[in-house]
């Protein structure tokens, strides 16, 4: 797949190429991404992570990413060009590729709020509902003081994720979603720096999780479904109190389902993204989402 000039092309990312890819492009722009998720994702989903190399010197100079979610759909995420190489219509080729190959699907993704127009020339149209990214120094006495008068059922209990519950994880997950994130959900258990999970005995199911990724000293939720407010409320405490040394968390979200970010004290720095899209798709699940996972913004 060549670009017109023929200076670059794009191809997909090699095993060895991730970790540089990874601190070379992703890390730097501070989003909910770690190493080894990209790793995993890699390895999950080996022909859905695309590079574009500069053919002079064979350097990796931008990344993107596509995943399937509904059938019939991808997510694009972490479309990054390296700085030194932005403002020559780069990132746009290598969308309009990314377009062009997956033709016979929906593409959708998160933009940037400012980067609509970019996306609209792709062919992209906003579908919504908007995402707004939250920053808080969270309030944990508050926190607790809440848990304190509203507490669980005694059936109830909050625990680390292991291996043995995935088939649960995947059942409620699915629920919660519309759809079957099975091989994503996979990629979160394995690189997430927190994972828990509310179980209820007497009910003999699951009742929600929360994933969570640590980076530059920000807790950001990456990933929360429950079945009540009180069930995401004591999830979100176990989940802060594992991280006693944090004191700013990040929690993406869908209004109205903002439920999270009384906890503490809002920071300037919300940031808007909006839902575009190449074709309908369909309705996102709000009934138990308290914190959206992605796959990267797209910048």
């Amino acid at each position: 797949m060549s670009c017109e000039e023929d200076k670059f092309f794009m191809r997909l990312i090699s095993d060895k190429e991730t970790e540089d890819v990874f601190y070379s492009l992703i890390n730097k722009e501070h989003w909910n991404q770690s190493l080894s998720r990209i790793k995993a994702i890699h390895e999950v989903f080996p022909s859905n992570i695309f590079v574009m190399i500069k053919r002079e010197t064979e350097e990796v100079i931008a990344v993107v990413i596509a995943i399937p979610t509904h059938p019939g759909q991808f997510i694009v995420g972490d479309l990054v060009v390296r700085e030194d190489h932005r403002k020559q219509g780069l990132g746009a080729r290598m969308m309009q590729m990314v377009v062009e190959k997956h033709s016979h699907f929906t593409l959708t993704l998160i933009s940037m709020h400012g980067t609509e127009s970019f996306y609209r020339k792709l062919g992209l149209q906003e579908v919504g509902p908007t995402h707004c990214g939250y920053y808080l120094e969270v309030d944990r006495e508050m926190v607790k003081q809440i848990c304190s008068d509203n507490p669980l059922d005694n059936d109830i209990s909050i625990n680390l994720y292991t291996n043995g519950v995935f088939p649960a994880l995947n059942k409620y997950d699915t629920n919660a979603r519309g759809y079957d994130c099975g091989k994503y959900l996979s990629v979160m258990t394995k690189t997430s720096s927190h994972f828990l999970v509310a179980s209820s005995r007497t009910l003999e199911k699951m009742i929600g999780y929360a994933s969570c990724i640590e980076t530059a000293n920000i807790l950001r939720f990456d990933g929360m479904y429950a079945d009540s407010d009180t069930v995401a409320l004591h999830i979100f405490r176990e989940m802060i109190e594992a991280f006693p040394h944090i004191k700013e968390i990040r929690v993406q979200t869908i209004k109205p389902r903002e439920f999270l970010i009384q906890f503490g004290n809002l920071l300037p720095k919300t940031q808007t993204f909006t839902r575009m899209a190449t074709g309908p798709v369909p309705d996102v699940c709000l009934s138990k989402l308290y914190a959206v996972n992605d796959c990267g913004y797209t910048e």
